[in-house]
């Protein structure tokens, strides 16, 4: 099996995830869920996963909805996802289609969700009702990218209609005691990115207090070396590489050097075939360097500076913050006192709140750029992964 550079991973190729797609369903028995974790970790996998084997009596709806600019349209996703599942059992959105041809004031055969920007708030309650009350098993709908979507809606149609879409999803899984319909919010960006924006301009809601917040991380190193281990072996099969150290020690290293992070321990793999001799367990460190030096950035690191300009907009100097704490940290392998880090960046930039700065370190580290921890009973941080501080580091630093 051949080390997948970019797109989708196929289910049956995803390594290490059966216990926590386990938990997943378990917690949704009883709650909908927030699947957080930095780009490229896996989130997607997971759920496709999720959508290729459910346990009976579910039924899951995987929709990728990241281009999705209107609440209409995200309706109308919605709809051509089940309307097929519907008709196969000789079902249909009847409450739906009633309410529409109320609304558009004439009779319809296929269904074509109009731009009705007053109604859209009564057409998504009674689609979400209708799929309980016509699906004999439970639905879970597994929306990719919706953090995108809300963004989207807020950049073309204003934060209030943003802010009224995570609304009425909240309130009807509040208002749900049937158990029938369960949702998973995820996507590329943290949805609390795009929270703190609609925060900032007024939003007063918590849209997500009902769900359960799971984080992906990287894979343990058993699960790490065996992904490695199925490239490897791939490309040892067609004639592409050759190892000169034992394939186990040359796995190690490469579950070692990229934290366990499925994305680049493929593209950790895919660099070695192109070493040019037998790969040795010091070559490792040499294919993450062209990965993280590679001036294309095929790899997409450049993800972890550029999203902090896209969204870290909850202050004025919430984005130099971020690129001073990160660029300060990524000096060290070691964590840092949060009163070591404030001294350094009041020294880089005019800095007088520490509420804005504990507010951003708090951020960095639910975007997992950093983890905290207790060192001689002060708050301490460093980067959470090893190989995106030796990006800033050799990029930024």
């Amino acid at each position: 099996m051949r080390p997948i550079i970019g797109g989708n991973v196929p289910p049956d190729r995803v390594v290490g995830r059966d216990n926590f797609i386990q938990k997943m369903w378990r917690t949704l028995e009883n709650q909908s869920i927030v699947l957080v974790s930095e780009r490229r970790i896996g989130k997607t996998s997971v759920i496709r996963k999720m959508e290729k084997d459910p346990p009976q009596g579910w039924h899951p709806i995987y929709l990728v909805i990241e281009g999705v600019r209107s609440p209409t349209e995200f309706i109308s996703n919605i709809v051509d996802a089940v309307s097929p599942i519907l008709s196969r059992k000789g079902r249909m959105l009847g409450r739906l289609h009633r309410l529409y041809e109320e609304i558009a004031g004439q009779q319809v055969g296929n269904l074509t969700l109009p731009e009705l920007k007053d109604h859209w708030k009564r057409l998504l309650r009674v689609t979400l009702s209708d799929i309980q009350e016509n699906l004999d098993e439970r639905v879970v709908f597994l929306w990719d990218e919706l953090p995108l979507m809300i963004s989207n809606i807020k950049d073309d149609l204003g934060t209030k209609e943003a802010m009224e879409l995570l609304d009425v999803l909240r309130d009807h899984r509040v208002a749900d005691d049937s158990g029938k319909l369960r949702m998973v919010y995820t996507g590329s960006i943290g949805l609390h990115l795009v929270v703190s924006e609609l925060l900032h301009r007024g939003y007063r809601n918590d849209p997500t207090n009902d769900m359960v917040t799971y984080s992906l991380e990287g894979l343990e190193p058993d699960y790490a070396q065996e992904l490695a281990r199925q490239g490897l072996q791939g490309l040892i099969e067609e004639g592409e590489i050759k190892l000169h150290d034992p394939l186990d020690e040359v796995t190690r290293a490469i579950a070692e050097a990229t934290d366990g992070l499925p994305y680049y321990i493929n593209y950790t793999v895919d660099r070695l075939a192109e070493i040019g001799h037998p790969v040795k367990t010091t070559d490792v460190a040499e294919a993450v360097d062209s990965l993280i030096l590679d001036p294309e950035d095929q790899a997409h690191f450049g993800h972890y500076a550029e999203r902090i300009e896209a969204y870290y907009l909850f202050h004025k100097q919430a984005e130099d913050l971020a690129y001073t704490i990160l660029d300060t940290l990524c000096r060290t392998g070691q964590p840092m006192t949060e009163e070591a880090i404030w001294d350094a960046a009041v020294t880089q930039m005019e800095l007088t709140s520490r509420n804005l700065f504990q507010k951003t370190l708090a951020m960095l580290v639910k975007d997992h750029y950093l983890q905290r921890n207790d060192q001689g009973g002060e708050r301490a941080y460093q980067f959470k992964y090893g190989i995106i501080r030796k990006w800033w580091f050799k990029n930024r630093g």
